[in-house]
Formats: C-alpha cells, sequence, structure tokens
C-alpha cells in the first residue's frame, strides 16, 4: 500500500500520463508527422537520424506498455477512494431486509429480488434491488433511473450525483431524457430522474426456471405533467432480462408517444422533437472500441475511427457521435467502454425489430443516433447515449438535407441499399406511436489483450453470447412489452 505522502504524487504521474496521451492523439497521422521530420534530417545526418528514429520508436513503445499501464495499475492499487469498496446500498443507505424473490439455478447461480426499500433518494416507493453474482441493479421507484454495482470488481458502474445546485448539472445514472429543440416547453429538457412524479410501477412478468432467467417489467418513466407547457406527452417501460449465472442483462424499452396513441389531446409543445436514453459511467472507462456495422456504404461522416481501441480525450465534448453511419441499420453491434488495466461494459444493440421494425418501411428506425458524451460537472464522467428519437439525424435532419451538398442523393442510395421507399424529404420527428428497442449490457473484466493492443477474442465471444441469450427470449420480450398499456391510459 503507497504512503499518504505518495498517493498526490502517484496522481500528479497519472495526469501527466493523461495529458501526453492526449497530446499524441491531437497530432493528425502521429507516425506520418516523424516519419517526414526524420526523413528531412535523413538527406544530411543519416546515422544520426537511424539512432534516433530506434531511440524515438522505442521510447514511445516503452511509455505505451510498462510506464503509461504500470502508473495506471499502482493508482487503481494504492489511490483509494473514501468509498472505494463500499457498496452503493451502503453509500446510499439502501437497507433491504427481505426477499421478496428468489430463483436458483445451478451450483451458484441465483437472481435475488428484494423487498423495495427507502432512503433519502427513495423516501415513498423505495428501491428495487435486483442482483446475481455478478451485478446489482438499484431502480429507484420513485424518481425512475437506475444504478450498476459491479459486484465481481466491487465498483459503482453508473454514477448518480444530486449534490449540486444546478439541475443541469446533476448526473442521474441511466434515466430518460426528453427535449424541445424550439424551446417552446417550460422544461426545455425533462429527465426522468428529476421530472416524474409518480415513479415506477413493476412486476415479474416472466421465469424460466430450467434456464435461470427472470423478467422484470418497469412501467411509468416519464415526465407526464398536467400543466398545458411543461412535461412531455411520452411514457417508456423498460423491461429488464436477469441472467442467474451471466455476468450480462437486458435493457428492453417500448416508447409511447401518448398524443399519437390516443391517450392525451394533441399538443406540439408537449411532442418531443428529440428522446434519449442515457447510461452515466465512472471517469475510469476512458477507452472505447466497436465491432460490426455496414462500412460497405459511404456516408457523410466519413468511416468511424474507433475500430481500434481509442482512448477518449477531453477535447470535445461529443468524441463520438452516431457509430458507423446515421441509422441503426447501419450501427456497430457491439459498443465497448472501458478502462485498459480495470474493467468494461459492452452494450450490444440486437439486429431484427429491435433494431428495425421492417413493417415501418423507413419510420422503422428504432435507434436513430448513439453518442459518448463527456461530462465535467460536477465530475468527471462519461455517458454513453441513444436516441430514440432526434429530428436533427439523418432521415429526419430537415437543415442537413437542404445545406449539405449531397445529402438527398445520400439518403436516397441509402434507401435503395436497404429496400426502403425514398420518401423525397426528411421525416417528421413527431409522427411516430410506439418504438421499442434493446440493449444486452455486459460486465467483463480482463477485457485487454495488452499484448496484441486490442479487445480479446473471449470480450467478442461473451458480447456474441449475450445477443444469442437474447434472441432465445426476443418474442417473449416483445409479446409483454405489446402486451401492457402506458399507466397514462388508465
Amino acid at each position: 500500500m503507497a504512503s499518504e505522502e505518495s498517493k498526490p504524487r502517484l496522481k500528479r504521474l497519472r495526469a501527466v500520463c493523461e495529458r501526453i496521451d492526449e497530446t499524441f492523439e491531437k497530432i493528425s497521422d502521429f507516425h506520418g508527422f516523424v516519419h517526414a521530420g526524420l526523413t528531412r534530417l535523413y538527406k544530411n545526418k543519416p546515422v544520426l537520424t537511424l539512432l534516433l528514429a530506434i531511440l524515438f520508436f522505442v521510447a514511445i513503445a516503452l511509455f505505451d506498455a510498462a510506464v503509461h499501464v504500470g502508473v495506471h495499475e499502482w493508482y487503481y492499487q494504492h489511490h483509494e477512494s473514501p468509498d472505494q469498496g463500499v457498496s452503493p446500498m451502503e453509500r446510499e443507505q439502501i437497507t433491504p431486509t427481505q426477499i421478496r424473490h428468489l430463483l436458483s439455478h445451478g451450483d451458484s447461480g441465483y437472481v435475488r429480488i428484494w423487498e423495495p426499500c427507502t432512503s433519502q433518494r427513495a423516501p415513498d416507493k423505495g428501491w428495487l434491488v435486483v442482483e446475481n453474482p455478478y451485478y446489482q441493479l438499484n431502480i429507484n421507484l420513485d424518481h425512475s433511473y437506475y444504478t450498476i454495482f459491479d459486484k465481481v470488481r466491487d465498483r459503482d458502474i453508473l454514477v448518480y450525483n444530486d449534490a449540486v445546485s444546478s439541475e443541469i448539472d446533476i448526473l442521474t445514472a441511466c434515466d430518460f431524457g426528453f427535449a424541445d429543440h424550439d424551446g417552446d416547453n417550460s422544461l426545455a429538457y425533462a429527465s426522468t430522474a428529476l421530472y416524474d412524479s409518480d415513479g415506477l410501477e413493476y412486476e415479474f412478468v416472466y421465469e424460466d426456471v430450467a434456464q435461470g432467467f427472470l423478467m422484470i417489467n418497469t412501467r411509468g418513466w416519464d415526465t407526464y405533467q398536467m400543466e398545458a407547457g411543461k412535461g412531455y406527452d411520452v411514457e417508456a417501460e423498460v423491461m429488464f432480462g436477469i441472467f442467474a449465472d451471466r455476468p450480462y442483462f437486458i435493457n428492453a424499452v417500448e416508447l409511447v408517444n401518448l398524443q399519437n396513441a390516443g391517450y392525451v389531446y394533441p399538443n406540439s409543445i408537449k411532442n418531443p422533437d428529440e428522446i434519449v436514453q442515457s447510461w452515466v459511467l465512472i471517469d475510469e472507462y476512458r477507452t472505447t472500441c466497436m465491432r460490426g456495422g455496414d462500412n460497405s456504404h459511404y456516408d457523410l461522416w466519413g468511416p468511424p475511427l474507433l475500430y481500434n481501441i481509442t482512448t477518449i480525450v477531453r477535447s470535445e465534448r461529443k468524441p463520438w457521435h452516431v457509430g458507423s453511419a446515421a441509422f441503426s441499420l447501419m450501427f456497430p453491434t457491439h459498443i465497448l467502454l472501458g478502462d485498459k488495466i480495470g474493467g468494461g461494459v459492452v452494450f450490444s444493440l440486437p439486429e431484427g425489430r429491435f433494431r428495425f421494425d421492417d413493417q415501418l418501411g423507413v419510420y422503422g428506425d428504432q435507434i436513430v443516433g448513439e453518442f459518448i458524451v463527456n461530462v465535467d460537472k460536477p465530475q468527471n464522467a462519461l455517458a454513453f447515449t441513444v436516441n430514440p428519437v432526434n429530428e436533427l439525424l439523418f432521415f429526419y435532419d430537415f437543415e442537413e438535407f437542404n445545406t449539405v451538398p449531397g445529402y438527398p442523393y445520400l439518403m436516397r442510395t441509402t434507401c435503395e441499399r436497404y429496400g426502403l421507399e425514398y420518401p423525397g424529404g426528411t421525416l417528421d420527428a413527431h409522427q411516430w406511436q410506439t418504438k421499442r428497442y434493446a440493449y444486452v449490457i455486459t460486465l467483463v473484466d480482463q477485457w485487454y489483450d495488452a499484448e496484441n493492443t486490442r479487445v480479446s477474442e473471449a470480450t467478442w465471444a461473451l458480447a456474441d453470447a449475450s445477443i444469442a441469450d437474447f434472441y432465445h427470449y426476443e418474442n417473449r420480450i416483445n409479446e409483454e412489452l405489446v402486451r401492457t398499456a402506458p399507466l397514462a391510459s388508465r
């Protein structure tokens, strides 16, 4: 264990390593830049140039493979925070006392669901705590968000921080956000974690004892309010699929436009033109990589750069935007966020009806965009965000359609490629009734193949296995989402 005096030095050394990494990444074609400089020097001093080249590239390799990695290892081993090793249940004083449901599977697999318990952040309906040997989900039934605790690595994955006076700076773990780009709504951006006044209802909807699988449905993710210019007329339900002996779970979502479904009177101010679901991750997850997607068809944004392990720097608010292209049929299948030394999280988007509903034609896009956002306040964090609705992305982006050369042609050829009827212009982001999409979220430990500087094949195999398990229950999940009506229908 490092001494108290050495901890500040260790933290500063780690910060220096991060700044060096960020500086290198800001240099476009870094190796080409160095090669050009050495070429100019070689004409006059060839021997010196060769020596400098050898020393330079050896130094870079040593920094990346030894110094940087070593500093990170020392940091995570010895630089303890006050909350290190303390579960969110203890930190939030969430103390469930009675098991409501227990599903056992095999020698050590289980799904344990506790009777809801209250705390300062959930004083009324309380917390629904769900766990298996790998993780623990804490679902706030009062304010509609959930957190993840990694039991293997003994640390939080998602961050909730409301110890600030400004609502815009509050970190909200995993919630839903609704936005009005015109600014006519008195809540220009509303989060279920802040503006859901009646919280969630839940039920156990399916159990496969033989396979060790259980489904929990939570309904009422909304900001529905009676005021004419406040809140949004959209309600979501989230289906959690929990496996007793596997380090992943299913997050399946149904969004209902309450106006278009006929549950409330039309009001354009409360019909959002952007909806997001965000997972706010701890700041240690500063590395990303992805796999899959269709890059054979060009797009306006160019090919993605993150098929190799990439450090997420803080030079941009959105260092990664809309995946491999601009609508879900072109998206990667797996997106990994992690730390080269610590663990990681894989967000896997299944193909099929939860990605694109073919019956709806060009309107069948269940996920319009995905992006990563850097968060600075009230603490450093990283948000992985998906857009089920966004009027400023591809099929819906009238601004770029009318101003960017080639945009209409791109849209038409993309429709042709995927067998869609070209609509002749952009779509109205308000003209939808129901969207259903899903992610399988996998917690991984040793995901990084340091010897080959890439994601290990075992990690991608685990992500593929999680999607295969999703397909096993896909029809049942869809049936349950279709069966239930929004709480606003009562």
